[in-house]
């Protein structure tokens, strides 16, 4: 049972590493579902080298037919457009009808100075299991981060997850979909990236084996000599590869997956097919996910104020607030 599987606040490691199947499919990016684009002129397109994060911000907007109106719930705390206001207040609504897509960094945890340094709190593993038992299995986490290190950080959950950015995925079976492309085509872009943050101290490389990340969050002064390289290193590999920018950040990896490809795929499958998709995200890399859940007839929430939303939580705190107050909605 889904309530015994994820024990709803009380995890059981041996049952739970049970549930998942190590059964790897190769998934190449040309049989991935196409990025979304948008239903309105003028937007940025997703097919790009790499969309600046405004952009994507605007081509947000657009496709939210009421914009996000600021104003405060009783806590002070909640901003919202009124024509989604629901997956706000109603949480057991959300919880018999929807499905949730979570972003991890900035949206479930606070941003560190480095990936490394993120703090799970103590008692966010269980709010995510008993999160999943509510929903009868339809979350998902969906971030940059690769699902070993997911897994690590909310162990011993395995809740179904999307990693780097949609190049790997593990649905509710627990079989593993990834991307085919070679890491070795990256080899390159490694040792010129290596040899940068030698040059300059403060830039932090993170090898996700099928991607790279460049961190400059703590040398904001070089963001336009980081873009330019990874642009360059972007367009040394071809159209196979492009640069995702995020929050003090810019990501190498394949083209043709990103975040919004793996939610399609997690929504036509059980558990997820036929609830409402709710995407939770804060920077530009959530924006396609964000269109996908508008489409679907879905709602997005905005955590920040970085991208725009059907809805907005302040920050991480009131994001976790708002999951506990769905998953205890059910009772018991």
């Amino acid at each position: 049972m889904l309530r015994d599987r994820y024990g709803c606040g009380r995890v059981d490691a041996a049952h739970l590493n049970k549930q998942t199947r190590h059964e790897d499919v190769i998934m190449n990016p040309g049989d991935a579902p196409k990025p979304l684009s948008p239903d309105t002129e003028g937007g940025a397109s997703y097919g790009t080298r790499r969309t600046p994060l405004r952009d994507l911000e605007v081509q947000s907007l657009r496709l939210n037919a009421v914009p996000t109106a600021r104003s405060d719930d009783s806590r002070g705390n909640v901003s919202r457009a009124d024509s989604a206001h629901w997956v706000l207040t109603e949480p057991r609504r959300v919880a018999r009808d929807c499905c949730v897509f979570l972003d991890v960094d900035g949206t479930l945890l606070e941003i560190a100075e480095l990936p490394d340094r993120v703090r799970v709190p103590d008692d966010l593993t269980a709010l995510l299991a008993r999160a999943a038992a509510t929903f009868d299995g339809a979350i998902a986490l969906v971030s940059g981060r690769r699902i070993a290190t997911l897994d690590a950080m909310f162990a011993p959950l395995k809740l179904s997850a999307a990693g780097v950015h949609g190049l790997e995925r593990r649905d509710d079976s627990g079989r593993i979909h990834f991307s085919s492309v070679g890491a070795r085509l990256l080899d390159r872009a490694r040792a010129v990236l290596n040899v940068l943050t030698v040059a300059h101290p403060g830039l932090e490389v993170e090898d996700k084996g099928v991607a790279v990340a460049l961190h400059f969050r703590r040398r904001p002064e070089l963001t336009e000599l980081c873009r330019r390289l990874m642009d360059s290193l972007a367009e040394e590999l071809g159209p196979s590869f492009h640069v995702v920018e995020g929050l003090m950040v810019f990501e190498l990896k394949p083209s043709g997956v990103m975040k919004g490809t793996a939610i399609e795929a997690f929504h036509a499958e059980p558990p997820f097919a036929g609830r409402l998709p709710v995407v939770v995200g804060n920077d530009a890399t959530d924006v396609e996910g964000f269109i996908y859940a508008r489409k679907r007839g879905g709602v997005s929430i905005a955590v920040g104020t970085e991208i725009v939303g059907s809805c907005r939580l302040p920050n991480c705190v009131a994001m976790r607030r708002w999951l506990r107050q769905v998953a205890e909605s059910a009772g018991g």
